[in-house]
């Protein structure tokens, strides 16, 4: 599944928010994936509520999209607020933890990042949006590389990847 993901995207004019960052954090702006739970598509036309969660999915993928805006402009705040919007939009999915998570390591707080995105790990085991920063977390950031280098190994055993996000994993592993 993680074919249809768009690789990590670099970003360009700003220097990363760590000095160990490898790549930019990678997203796959909500409005691409809405979540399942909202999509209109799992409500009949005739449902009184499709027009209510149809709205919803629309409001969290704003609000992600919106977080991520943010996020790139150095707003860490403003980016929290509408991760934590989203959050409440719709708990059950990655989006909203890996936003926290890129703006926890922003703020150099990495035990902050790794629980954040440990929760969209939960959500989804093969997330590389989730895996490849938090392996950079604990290799770089918590000196950890016996833990950076089982996180990635067992992702490269389990997953299938990107090329690129397979390229990310085994770097951190061999660095580790």
């Amino acid at each position: 599944h993680s074919s249809e993901r768009a690789g990590p995207q670099v970003s360009r004019g700003k220097p990363p928010a760590s000095p160990w960052a490898l790549v930019a954090t990678a997203r796959t702006p909500a409005s691409a994936h809405p979540p399942p739970a909202l999509s209109s598509a799992a409500v009949s036309d005739d449902d009184p509520n499709n027009e209510q969660l149809s709205g919803e999915a629309s409001r969290f993928a704003a609000h992600i999209d919106r977080g991520w805006g943010l996020f790139e402009q150095g707003d860490f705040d403003g980016a929290r607020e509408s991760a934590l919007i989203a959050q409440t939009l719709f708990a059950h999915g990655h989006d909203a933890p890996v936003l926290l998570g890129a703006i926890a390591s922003a703020n150099h707080q990495p035990e902050a990042a790794i629980q954040h995105y440990e929760r969209a790990l939960e959500i989804d085991a093969e997330l590389p949006e989730a895996l490849i920063p938090l392996a950079q977390i604990w290799l770089l950031d918590m000196q950890a590389p016996s833990s950076a280098r089982e996180l990635c190994d067992r992702a490269l055993r389990s997953g299938e990847f990107a090329h690129i996000d397979r390229l990310d994993l085994r770097i951190i592993s061999a660095e580790a």
